[in-house]
């Protein structure tokens, strides 16, 4: 009778870095999209770094409280464990807020 052998052969993968050695994924650039765009340029720099208030008075005279008065009509608030729908609109802007409702980034979407 004849008999075969079959070995196993184990195969390790190797961690996914799309080619880049790891000195160039430490030093890649952070992708910032407000610097293409001076309309998100300007929200950007007019928002970034406030506290957003959702319940605040209008007549607040605080510069640092961002209120809803002060976004476009179409915009929308997203916490860090906000839940989003996908769909794309160029004219409505995303506010990011950390969980102190301190404002960290803006994108259009």
């Amino acid at each position: 009778m004849n008999t075969r052998r079959v070995t196993s052969l184990l195969v390790t993968p190797q961690p996914f870095t799309l080619g880049l050695q790891r000195t160039q994924l430490r030093t890649m650039t952070k992708f910032e999209p407000h610097k293409n765009d001076p309309k998100l340029q300007e929200w950007h720099n007019k928002l970034v770094g406030k506290t957003y208030a959702a319940d605040a008075q209008a007549e607040t005279s605080n510069d640092n409280i961002v209120t809803a008065q002060d976004l476009p009509p179409f915009h929308r608030v997203l916490g860090p464990r906000s839940i989003m729908t996908m769909d794309f609109r160029p004219d409505r802007l995303n506010v990011h807020v950390n969980d102190a409702n301190k404002i960290m980034n803006v994108r259009w979407g």
